[in-house]
C-alpha cells in the first residue's frame, strides 16, 4: 500500500506540473480547462477516499464510484458539458452525474473540514428549492433541484469555478514544491538558519572591544563577560 500511495502522488504531481507548465502542447494535445480541473479534483477525491481507516472500505469505495462516474462524464463527453452550457439546460443524465458528483464533495468537505461548510451549502440548497414554501421575506419562486445542479455543473459558478481553478493551477505548484524541498531538508535549514545567524553575530559582538559593540541590547553572554560594575568604573 505505501508504494501503492508513492506511486499514486507522483503519476498526480507529475501530471499537475506538466499541465501548469503547458507540456502537454508541445506534442498538440489541448486540456480544457474544466477537464483538468476535473482530474484535480478526482485527484483529491481518491487520496481522500483510498487510504482511509478499513472499517471504511466499502463506503469509501462507493463514494469514489460515484465521484469518478460524476467526474470522469466531465473528462471523456466535455462536448456534452459545453452543450448543457450552451442549450442551458441538462438532461436526466446530466442531472444524475452532477448528483453523483455532488453527494461525494459534501461527504469529503465533512471530513476535511468538519459539519459546519456542508451544513452551510445543504441550508442555502434547500432554501433555494423550497423557497416557495418560506414565510415573509424569504418567499420566492426558487428553483428546482435539477436547475441547481445544472448551476453547480456547468460553467463558472459552481464547481469549476475560480477556488479549484487557482487551487489546481497554483496552489497544488506550491504544495509540491513545499514538499518536495521539506523532504530534501530545506525546511530544517530555513529553521535553524535564523539561529545560526543569531549566534553568529553574538560571537563577532563578543570579539569586538566594547567601544566598537554594536549599540544592539547585548546577550547575556557578552554581559557576563563585561560586567557592568568594570565598564562603569572605566569612565570614572
Amino acid at each position: 500500500m505505501a508504494r501503492f500511495h508513492l506511486w499514486l502522488t507522483t503519476l498526480i504531481a507529475v501530471y499537475h506540473l506538466s499541465v501548469v507548465a503547458q507540456l502537454p502542447t508541445w506534442f498538440g494535445v489541448f486540456i480544457p480547462d474544466q477537464v483538468h480541473e476535473a482530474v484535480s479534483i478526482l485527484s483529491a477525491l481518491v487520496l481522500l477516499f483510498v487510504f482511509q481507516p478499513k472499517d471504511r472500505r466499502f463506503a469509501d469505495r462507493a463514494l469514489l464510484v460515484s465521484a469518478v462516474a460524476g467526474g470522469g462524464f466531465v473528462v471523456l463527453f466535455h462536448d456534452r458539458v459545453l452543450e448543457y452550457s450552451l442549450f442551458g439546460f441538462m438532461d436526466r443524465a446530466g442531472t444524475v452525474v452532477a448528483l453523483l458528483l455532488a453527494v461525494p464533495l459534501l461527504l469529503a468537505a465533512r471530513r476535511v473540514a468538519g459539519w459546519a461548510l456542508p451544513a452551510i451549502i445543504l441550508f442555502f440548497v434547500l432554501m433555494t428549492v423550497f423557497q416557495r414554501f418560506l414565510p415573509g421575506i424569504l418567499y420566492g419562486a426558487g428553483f428546482p433541484i435539477d436547475r441547481v445542479l445544472f448551476s453547480m455543473y456547468v460553467g463558472d459558478a459552481g464547481i469549476f469555478g475560480p477556488p479549484l481553478r487557482i487551487a489546481a493551477n497554483i496552489v497544488i505548484v506550491y504544495l509540491i514544491f513545499g514538499a518536495l524541498m521539506d523532504r530534501a531538508g530545506a525546511g530544517k535549514w530555513f529553521m535553524d538558519l535564523p539561529w545560526l545567524l543569531r549566534d553568529g553575530l553574538a560571537a563577532g559582538r563578543r570579539k569586538l572591544p566594547w567601544w566598537r559593540a554594536p549599540c544592539s541590547a547585548p546577550s547575556p553572554a557578552h554581559l557576563r563577560e563585561t560586567p557592568r560594575r568594570r565598564v562603569s568604573s572605566r569612565y570614572r
